[in-house]
């Protein structure tokens, strides 16, 4: 089942899902307090984050967080955005992580 968001009068058409389980907390909150401003210029729009409660099956993280785009092309730009590409390393260091695209 997906969930479309209409905030902001723009209607989200694609996700990132990031599942992670935090290994360092200072530089994971590095790392959250930089993303914000990384996503805005892209349209992002942090829409759920915490920790997971699985219904079915062993989950391999512990939280996960949900970023709407407007599509998938403003998705991968962020990804690939220099101001993005920066504060991956504090990600590295905050979490093992995965990211997943969908939309």
């Amino acid at each position: 089942m997906v969930f479309l968001f209409n905030r902001r009068e723009k209607t989200m058409h694609a996700y990132l899902l990031v599942s992670f389980t935090p290994t360092d907390p200072e530089q994971l909150r590095q790392y959250a307090a930089a993303v914000p401003a990384t996503l805005s210029p892209f349209g992002g729009e942090m829409l759920a984050k915490g920790a997971i409660e699985a219904l079915h099956g062993e989950p391999r993280f512990t939280m996960q967080a949900l970023i709407g785009f407007a599509d998938k092309a403003d998705a991968g730009a962020w990804y690939a955005s220099a101001a993005y590409q920066a504060i991956i390393p504090l990600r590295d260091a905050g979490m093992d992580s995965q990211f997943t695209l969908l939309g």
